[in-house]
């Protein structure tokens, strides 16, 4: 086992996380029948076929807290579960078991035919969650928005460094001398654009292999992430060459263990599982009218 995991357990046993998702319950959404899912360690992995409902259980954990920055950046079950002209969502139910210090406890989320309600309202609780799904690896140049920026007229109105040089060197396993945040412009249109150095040459995110593209955008975000956030990253290893998602599973123990934050995964690689211990792994398999959760895959 890995000194990293070690220490987070550790830190786990002797303090414990001041804010921390215990479990969710999911009914009547694709295929959920009412199965509990436990996080038990501070950094997850669910593994799973394609289909066997990896994305819903990280969507559901997504919507279970307000965002203290406001409703502009909180989720709620209806961003992932909408009703549409092919299928209306009805009779679901989601249960979640929060920890707060010293105080634990269980609120439900309903809908019957209309609207999502919560019972009790004023119980639901505030914690910044970042939410990473897969679009995350799309290059830059396939991103709404970037294509005016990928000319040779566009330019740098500003930039500035981000301290994600150390990281991002260890994880691709390649030396980088220096990192911004370059806001460019064409006509109207600005946008961010990561640019590392590389023996004194400057690499965009126009330029870098799609791994290396949306590590840099994710230790950008998770820079400043606040201590005690709740973490969802869907594919983890997407882009990732098997020596770069171990380095990244590191990085996300360390960020959990120096932060408190907790970090749930889906992923289907053995290499992202290999790097967590047995009481961090869920396996979800589908069956004909449910989901079986295995642990310690």
């Amino acid at each position: 086992m890995n000194y990293e995991v070690e220490k987070v357990r550790e830190k786990l046993i002797r303090q414990g996380w001041p804010k921390f998702l215990n479990w969710v319950k999911i009914e009547g959404l694709r295929g959920w029948n009412g199965e509990k899912i436990e996080f038990k360690f501070p950094v997850c992995v669910i593994a799973g076929e394609n289909g066997s409902g990896k994305s819903t259980v990280l969507q559901v954990a997504a919507a279970a807290y307000n965002n203290p920055r406001g409703k502009k950046y909180t989720y709620y079950p209806s961003s992932f579960f909408p009703d549409t002209a092919w299928e209306i969502v009805s009779n679901a139910h989601l249960e979640f078991e929060i920890k707060e210090g010293e105080n634990t406890f269980v609120y439900r989320v309903n809908k019957s035919q209309k609207k999502w309600r919560f019972k009790p309202q004023d119980r639901k609780p505030e914690r910044y969650v970042v939410w990473q799904d897969i679009s995350r690896t799309l290059p830059l140049s396939s991103t709404a928005g970037y294509a005016a920026l990928a000319k040779r007229t566009a330019q740098e109105i500003r930039s500035e460094r981000v301290n994600v040089v150390a990281d991002l060197s260890e994880i691709m396993g390649r030396e980088y001398d220096g990192a911004m945040l370059a806001v460019g412009q064409y006509g109207k249109t600005q946008k961010p654009v990561g640019v590392v150095k590389i023996r004194d040459k400057d690499i965009s995110q126009f330029h870098q292999g799609a791994g290396e593209d949306a590590t840099f955008d994710l230790l950008n975000t998770l820079e400043k992430i606040p201590a005690g956030a709740l973490l969802l990253i869907d594919e983890i290893e997407a882009s990732l060459h098997p020596r770069a998602q171990r380095k990244l599973v590191h990085f996300l123990l360390r960020l959990a263990r120096k932060k408190y934050v907790q970090v749930i995964l889906s992923s289907h690689s053995p290499f992202v599982l290999e790097e967590l211990p047995s009481e961090a792994r869920i396996l979800l398999m589908r069956g004909a009218d449910s989901v079986d959760v295995l642990y310690g895959v």
